[in-house]
């Protein structure tokens, strides 16, 4: 597979990453432009290859992906960051940018998501499904409350009936996920699509349909973008075909 010609930022290079703003001319005019992208942690492999796919229609437009959580995205925002592009796992962030005037139009929901519960290697503690997490364990990894898949873990243990477990609060679902890839914990609550990318050796345990949730990703232009109309292109090609294709390989399922 081609190498990514997009830069992928950590959450450390955010700041200074948002606050360079890109330069350049429309597209039209045939010279480069760079848009930069704040996705949810979620999205990191599936806005990776479907940002190569874009570049490959779009040859002048260039493509910066930067990953964190969906509330550490909103606050940049709403600190100042300059940014053409959020992409939110929740409605919830996204319609409080909306509702501040930093969102261009109506945000589309490109993808829908669903949560699993995954396990060490072995599975040593012998979980079974969720009434397992309620009990007594070791050391469960569960997102943080004001994060989407903290937010989405909390609804499941409600629908369930079951009391919410002691555990960590992780600052996004891939920071969870790696606690129990390491062995820093028993078991976790992540995205379907995380889950699966992660590692093999982890076992999957999968959520009654009933108590599972639909985690819907709206992507939308930011107000304080520099080229809107590079970004609304971008929001266009991940409510197309290709996209759809790309976000259906990971896992993801269609809105």
């Amino acid at each position: 597979m081609a190498l990514k010609k997009a830069a992928i930022f950590s959450l450390v290079a955010l700041v200074i990453a948002l606050a360079t703003s890109g330069c350049g001319a429309s597209r039209k005019t045939g010279s480069s432009v760079r848009i930069d992208i704040l996705a949810a942690a979620s999205l990191t492999d599936v806005f990776s290859e479907i940002a190569v796919a874009f570049e490959a229609e779009y040859p002048h437009v260039e493509t910066r992906l930067i990953f964190a959580g969906s509330p550490t995205l909103s606050r940049q925002v709403q600190s100042g960051a300059q940014a053409d592009l959020f992409a939110s796992a929740n409605r919830v962030h996204m319609t409080t940018l909306q509702e501040g005037g930093h969102i261009v139009g109506d945000p589309q929901v490109f993808a829908v998501n669903q949560m699993t519960i995954v396990v060490r290697p072995g599975n040593p503690t012998g979980v079974t499904g969720l009434a397992d997490l309620s009990g007594s364990h070791d050391f469960l990894a569960f997102c943080a409350a004001e994060v989407p898949c903290g937010v989405y873990t909390r609804d499941i243990f409600v629908k369930a009936g079951l009391a919410f477990p002691n555990a960590s609060a992780e600052a996004n679902v891939k920071a969870t996920l790696n606690k129990v890839a390491f062995g820093a914990a028993d078991a976790a609550i992540v995205y379907v699509t995380d889950a699966r990318a992660l590692s093999s050796d982890l076992t999957e345990i999968p959520l009654p349909p009933d108590l599972n949730i639909l985690a819907e990703y709206p992507i939308g232009v930011l107000a304080e973008s520099v080229h809107p109309e590079a970004a609304a292109a971008f929001v266009d090609f991940t409510l197309g075909e290709t996209a759809h294709g790309i976000l259906k390989k990971h896992g993801f399922l269609l809105p």
